[in-house]
């Protein structure tokens, strides 16, 4: 697992990594999530690799803010407050193999 405060540190961490899925809070700080994904999705074009599942999380509820989070590149959108089961039916359609029993989700 990597974690990144900042946008671009998760883009840096993004091309450094080899991720299977990412939760982007679109609200991060110095770079917002939509910058971020955008970058993102650039490189993947650029380097010819496979798009990777980029999850939105933000507390925006707004039709428009999920369809600004599309647009920018995310795969899916998720509206804070998230609940556990909601967000690890969400990750098991995009990574293949994974279910419940799968996961751990660990409180830091």
């Amino acid at each position: 697992m990597e974690t990144a405060v900042k946008g671009e540190e998760a883009v840096l961490r993004i091309k450094e990594g080899n991720l299977d899925l990412v939760l982007l809070d679109m609200e991060m700080p110095v770079m917002y999530g939509y910058k971020a994904v955008r970058l993102i999705r650039e490189w993947e074009v650029e380097t010819g690799r496979k798009p990777l599942p980029i999850i939105a999380l933000t507390a925006n509820a707004l039709k428009e803010e999920r369809e600004r989070s599309l647009e920018a590149g995310c795969s899916y959108h998720l509206t804070k407050p998230i609940h556990k089961e909601r967000l690890l039916e969400v990750v098991a359609e995009y990574v293949p193999g994974t279910s419940d029993e799968g996961f751990s989700v660990n409180s830091h």
